[in-house]
């Protein structure tokens, strides 16, 4: 599958600065080389004073809620700044928090007063520690955080030191960003008290597979891009080839060039991996699988907040019984 991302040319005259977070009475100040004109969205909110001399702009929080400030300079220039005026407690708060996040190596950008945290958790501390700040902070956390493979497999290690012998050994656990979903196995399980410890510590949540193995499947894709050698991105008819695409499961996409090298070669074609995206899925069922991220929009009103779009590649799929065979239906 190929996508193209086209991006059109950028306008330098206007600029979206990064959101200011300040606190009811707190005073900051902009930079501003040459005011020509200043407009405040919601008066009420800002107040704002420029010394000419000092080529300074002084704002102050007048009262909580949220407010456009534009600036426009002698040079033609228009600057937006997104102002939030908080309390001076829920501004420490969300201070504190943007700080320790960074601290665990993860990446942060605000959206209005909601962080949006990104990245890959390698620590059992510190992914013990998201946990506990998603609950917490469910308004002002977003978290797009990932699970490190040695993480999981620490995870994995604790999980069955409780439970080994209830694992379904074929598919014993997956995880969707921080959250793990395990198959148990045997009978009646383990003691329901392990598992509401094991939700509860490590928000893992258990599937019995006796009751769900006639409907349950582990779908895997496989997306790739193709280009040409000179970096041209084109689409690609793979029945004009001999052999089998279902052996990249088997042996890899390195092993699969490799092997038929000359193929490639010859119609000057290059294959790298998107993505290898996993989901559960059930007989019968529409399933969505998302590949990209929420983007952040906000919405003015009496009280402004932020709403999510997706974007990026989304598939649904639908997998059907038919006859002795199965009948993946997709679309994108």
């Amino acid at each position: 599958m190929a996508i193209a991302f086209f991006i059109g040319p950028r306008t330098l005259e206007t600029k979206t600065l990064p959101n200011f977070l300040i606190s009811k009475g707190e005073h900051r100040e902009i930079k501003v080389s040459s005011l020509a004109k200043i407009s405040v969205g919601n008066p009420q909110i800002l107040s704002y004073k420029y010394q000419k001399k000092s080529k300074v702009l002084l704002i102050k929080g007048k009262k909580m809620g949220f407010t456009d400030l534009i600036i426009w300079t002698h040079g033609g220039i228009k600057l937006t700044y997104q102002i939030y005026v908080l309390s001076k407690t829920k501004q420490l708060s969300i201070l504190h928090l943007a700080k320790t996040l960074k601290a665990i190596g993860l990446k942060t950008s605000m959206a209005g007063t909601l962080i949006v945290a990104r990245g890959e958790i390698k620590d059992l501390n510190d992914y013990l520690l998201l946990l506990k700040w998603e609950k917490d902070y469910k308004t002002s956390l977003h978290l797009k955080v990932e699970i490190s493979k040695s993480l999981k497999k620490k995870i994995r290690r604790i999980i069955s030191s409780f439970i080994s012998p209830f694992l379904y050994s074929k598919l014993p656990c997956h995880n969707n960003g921080l959250k793990i979903v395990c198959m148990i196995s045997k009978g009646n399980g383990p003691d329901p008290s392990i598992l509401r410890y094991l939700k509860k510590t490590y928000s893992i949540n258990f599937l019995n597979y006796e009751k769900v193995k006639s409907k349950n499947y582990l779908l895997k894709f496989k997306i790739f891009q193709i280009e040409k050698r000179n970096g041209e991105t084109i689409g690609f008819n793979f029945d004009q080839s001999s052999f089998f695409l279902g052996e990249i499961f088997k042996i890899g996409l390195k092993k699969f060039l490799k092997k038929n090298d000359v193929f490639f070669t010859n119609n000057k074609v290059i294959i790298k991996t998107v993505a290898e995206p996993e989901i559960l899925v059930i007989e019968g069922k529409k399933s969505v699988i998302e590949i990209g991220a929420e983007i952040p929009y906000k919405i003015n009103g009496e009280v402004p907040h932020t709403q999510w779009k997706f974007a990026g590649l989304r598939i649904k799929t639908n997998l059907k019984k038919v006859g002795l065979n199965y009948l993946l239906e997709y679309e994108t």
